[in-house]
């Protein structure tokens, strides 16, 4: 065993802390560690191996059903990485097998590297506490994020270029935070007249060209199978590591309120540790070669960082209460919402191998749910029929209470973002929106946007205006019709 792990077997008892080794992660780590990497074509199924790791990169070709698919705002919503796993992660019951990355989560992985506190917010039931799977899987295997990512390499190299340090703490680019309000102002402006320019149209072209040129000659061919030997993928691990400057902890701290912990050791002969204590415990257990993967509890415990050296990435819903004082020292970072395709994608998946749902919904029922709800990966595939009415009935209520005078709708519309901060409004009406943006130090990850939740939501906001005097109705539809507030 290695020295990091015999300190902490003898110290964490010492503190008066509970600590056993955890069977079931240790094998869940020793099979991520073992097993060659497999790329799948369409046409290949599935299979159950301990000695694979199973990716099929999906698109929309893949889908069994495309009626009524809405075209994607941005090319990272047009795909969708599926990986079956060795073993299943111990502590899941929904799919446990299957992780699905979308490239929006590669972008926040290699954003986190440059920063040493961080919070992930956005909707509640996107997947942010799933996330911390796909952080853990993609540290201990490096090689996925090479292949996966999909990222042209100079913006790679240029990411990681900007990196202060390591393992010190940083802080965000002055001069790409003193552009962000110019470049702010100048959509705002636009979205008021309802324009689209044609340097912005070429330039989104241009972006994909790029995408599409680097996913043909860059990346390796997703259709061929491709597997590695021990020793090669020893020696990848490292080159990646050293190439890419990306920042890999020694010790990753899975925790629940900062109570009940696992303690995963970047190396290949540590076992999983299952570890009970306090919050302020963590500081002994943890140095700058660390990261802290936060998790909120049922306790509802704020998130605990004083004194403690290592990168903390804490993943929690909106709620201030939760983060309030880590918010003065950490970077927010938001997660966007899954497009409609990518949770088809994932629907597909789990008709098939989510034994647990009783009546996961087909291609037309995640697309009116969608409509009528929202873009929520747990709303659309595990809520019953009782869960969504009751959330349905909140959001007519809010409606309703919104709507109900032209004072409140105007403000609503005018500056929905400082409503939120009131709690005049909620996640059932808007959803947070990123403008994605690789020129910036972490490519717009960090400005928060928000749209309604779902079309339903819109037209009845579209039909309120309607009623507004005919100066209020020209900027309240452009505003609406676009969905298009800044945060």
């Amino acid at each position: 065993m290695n020295d990091t792990y015999k300190q902490l077997r003898k110290k964490v008892p010492e503190l008066g802390a509970y600590c056993v080794d955890d069977d079931g992660f240790t094998a869940w780590v020793r099979a991520i560690q073992k097993a060659s990497i497999l790329q799948l074509r369409p046409q290949d199924p599935w299979t159950d191996n301990e000695a694979l790791i199973q990716v099929r990169t999906m698109q929309e070709e893949d889908l069994e059903c495309k009626v009524d698919l809405p075209e994607s705002e941005h090319e990272y919503e047009d795909t969708l990485d599926v990986i079956k796993l060795p073993l299943p992660i111990p502590t899941e019951v929904l799919a446990p097998h299957f992780l699905f990355i979308r490239p929006d989560e590669y972008a926040l992985f290699k954003c986190f590297g440059k920063h040493n506190k961080c919070i992930l917010t956005g909707n509640p039931g996107i997947s942010k506490s799933w996330f911390q799977w796909k952080f853990i899987l993609l540290c201990f295997r490096q090689d996925l994020l090479d292949i996966l990512s999909p990222f042209e390499e100079e913006q790679v190299d240029k990411l990681h270029e900007d990196q202060l340090s390591l393992k010190g703490p940083t802080t965000e680019d002055p001069s790409s935070t003193e552009q962000a309000p110019e470049e702010d102002l100048k959509v705002d402006e636009e979205s008021l007249k309802g324009i689209e320019t044609d340097k912005q149209t070429s330039t989104d072209q241009v972006q994909v060209d790029d995408f599409n040129e680097y996913e043909s000659s860059s990346k390796k061919p997703k259709i061929e199978e491709q597997t590695s030997t021990e020793d090669d993928k020893c020696k990848d691990q490292a080159a990646l590591k050293q190439n890419h400057q990306l920042f890999i902890p020694n010790l990753i701290v899975r925790t629940v309120e900062g109570n009940k912990s696992y303690f995963f050791f970047m190396d290949e002969i540590s076992n999983v540790l299952r570890v009970e204590h306090s919050p302020q415990q963590l500081d002994y257990f943890t140095d700058e070669n660390s990261t802290i993967l936060w998790e909120p509890g049922p306790g509802k415990a704020p998130v605990y960082f004083t004194d403690i050296k290592a990168r903390i990435i804490a993943t929690v819903s909106p709620n201030m209460k939760l983060f309030h004082q880590f918010h003065k020292i950490a970077e927010v970072f938001y997660m966007p919402c899954p497009s409609e395709l990518q949770l088809r994608l994932i629907g597909q998946i789990y008709r098939k191998f989510a034994t647990e749902l009783d009546n996961c919904p087909g291609d037309d029922e995640i697309h009116k749910r969608v409509v009528e709800l929202g873009p929520f990966i747990q709303m659309i595939m595990c809520w019953s029929s009782e869960k969504r009415f009751i959330f349905k009935k909140a959001q007519n209520k809010e409606i309703s209470r919104i709507v109900k005078s032209k004072a409140c709708l105007h403000d609503t519309l005018e500056s929905p973002e400082k409503i939120m901060q009131a709690k005049e409004v909620s996640h059932c009406l808007v959803r947070c929106v990123v403008r994605r943006d690789n020129a910036q130090f972490f490519q717009g990850y960090t400005r928060c946007h928000y749209q309604f939740t779902c079309k339903e939501v819109l037209d009845v906001f579209s039909k309120k205006i309607a009623k507004l005097g005919i100066k209020s109705k020209i900027k309240h539809l452009i505003a609406v019709s676009e969905g298009d507030f800044r945060g």
